[in-house]
């Protein structure tokens, strides 16, 4: 029972804002994608920003940003763009950059959609 309540906690904490990790920053292959979270009740962060993951090697961490609207980005105009509609699609994109706090999702490229193991 205390395991179940820890988990409802977190979950709880997770749906109230916006996640970011202890991490100050991360810069390489980057996914937008599902979170893998699930929650009882909205608002729910199921998109965010997440280190994507090697070929062939699943990686599975807390997502550095989780939220409604993606974090603020610079880069270019139409990479920026990609990453709203993926994020307003509960979609996938795969991109080269990197993340720092407070929020800012700085993207170097657009690799393209994610691909089974991201």
């Amino acid at each position: 029972m205390a395991g179940r309540l820890w988990i409802a906690l977190a979950l709880g904490s997770l749906a109230a804002a916006p996640a970011a990790s202890d991490e100050r920053s991360f810069e390489g292959r980057l996914k937008i994608g599902s979170t893998g979270v699930m929650c009882v009740k909205e608002p729910c962060p199921r998109i965010g920003v997440l280190a994507a993951s090697e070929p062939g090697k699943p990686r599975f961490g807390r997502p550095m940003f989780a939220g409604d609207a993606p974090p603020p980005m610079s880069g270019a105009t139409a990479d920026q763009e990609a990453v709203a509609a993926a994020w307003r699609a509960d979609g996938c994109l795969v991109i080269e950059g990197r993340f720092s706090r407070p929020p800012l999702l700085e993207i170097d490229r657009v690799e393209g959609p994610c691909g089974p193991h991201d």
